[in-house]
């Protein structure tokens, strides 16, 4: 049994190779037996040896012939099994580069040991020109020095596929999250060349994406008013807002995020994070967002130690920066107090004023136990 299946294994890969070969006779038929150039030559089920006599590029305009041959790794004058996966390898290494839309490898002559290969081309088409349909002449520049798409660049998928995301990301961020974009390609008739075609970019922006809710999913010790006010472009759909519109953009939406933490964080919860985000429809104009928030322990001040001060003793620092044992531990707001308070005096102020231009402080959290943070300033 397992010699049938690897018989009838290496039957399919010989009947996928030679799928590939072509024998390319020309004129008229005639009796198989008396012309040595007949299609009966190639026997599918007994690969023979030939020696390459020769190789031909048929079909290429904008390619060099010479380079094709030598990327498809066959020289004249080798030994080539046919049918084999040697062929099958030549068509490979040419599709790799992405230079062509199709290719053959044709057997178009055999003498004797002697065989005679043309390889016939397709050429991927070349970029004429561009047009956008759908989209204001402000939108049509502005995209233009996006997609950045020259005359005379070889059009491939590509190319088709960043074109495609390059639009499609423009338009996310400003709120059209279902905008559609479709890319043709159009023979040219206006440009005298062969194989140029121009790009036809149709854009259908529908309507901007709303947000329905907002879910925060973990978020016990906060209200959800108070955490929606930290966001501050991503906002639900009311219709009595006037100066903010709900539309749901991907960056502004990373910004609020962070703004959600980082009232988290002046609150005390040092280790808030936000788990997971999730953007999922709910109707064909608005989506819904879930965040799932994870707190953490609210910390306290416990202790304040100073350490390399000379000129200012530890009470009168302690004064200066006004933060007392039981306070909530805000980061932001000892950044503040240790170099610059609008709301008053600072560290950084004090010793500045009395001429040490080039005072520095370091606040360096030293223990954090249960809810308590002790911190050194050096």
């Amino acid at each position: 049994m397992y010699k049938i299946v690897i018989f009838i294994g290496l039957f399919l890969f010989s009947f996928t190779v030679c799928a590939q070969i072509k024998i390319g006779l020309g004129g008229n038929k005639t009796n198989s037996t008396n012309n040595a150039n007949s299609s009966s030559e190639i026997d599918y089920n007994n690969p023979k040896d030939y020696t390459i006599a020769d190789i031909t590029v048929t079909g290429v305009q904008f390619l060099n012939s010479a380079t094709m041959i030598s990327m498809t790794g066959l020289r004249v004058g080798d030994k080539i099994k046919i049918p084999s996966e040697t062929i099958s390898n030549a068509i490979r290494k040419l599709w790799k580069p992405g230079l062509i839309g199709d290719v053959k490898i044709n057997v178009s002559k055999i003498e004797g040991e002697n065989v005679f290969l043309n390889i016939a081309l397709k050429e991927r088409p070349r970029l004429s020109r561009y047009e956008f349909k759908g989209i204001p002449k402000g939108q049509i520049q502005t995209l233009s020095d996006k997609i950045k798409l020259i005359r005379g660049r070889m059009i491939n998928d590509a190319m088709i596929k960043n074109t495609q995301n390059t639009i499609e990301n423009y338009f996310a961020e400003k709120g059209f999250k279902n905008v559609a974009v479709k890319i043709s390609q159009r023979l040219d008739t206006v440009s005298s060349a062969n194989n140029w075609v121009y790009l036809l970019i149709n854009v259908d922006k529908k309507e901007k994406v709303k947000i329905h809710d907002i879910e925060f999913v973990g978020a016990e010790k906060m209200k959800k008013s108070t955490l929606l006010g930290r966001m501050k472009k991503t906002k639900i759909k009311n219709a009595f807002r006037i100066f903010t519109a709900s539309k749901f953009i991907k960056t502004e939406f990373e910004k609020d995020k962070e703004s959600i933490i980082k009232y988290y964080n002046k609150q005390g919860y040092r280790n808030a994070l936000i788990e997971s985000d999730c953007v999922y429809v709910h109707d064909n104009e608005t989506v819904n967002i879930r965040l799932k928030i994870v707190e953490g322990k609210q910390f306290f001040y416990r202790k304040i130690k100073w350490t390399g001060n000379y000129v200012y003793n530890e009470k009168q620092l302690s004064e200066v920066l006004g933060i007392e044992k039981g306070d909530i531990y805000d980061p932001e707001d000892l950044d503040k107090r240790l170099s610059y308070n609008p709301a008053g005096s600072d560290i950084s102020s004090l010793y500045q004023d009395d001429g040490y231009l080039f005072f520095n402080i370091q606040p360096i959290e030293i223990q954090v136990d249960e809810d308590s943070v002790d911190v050194e300033m050096r």
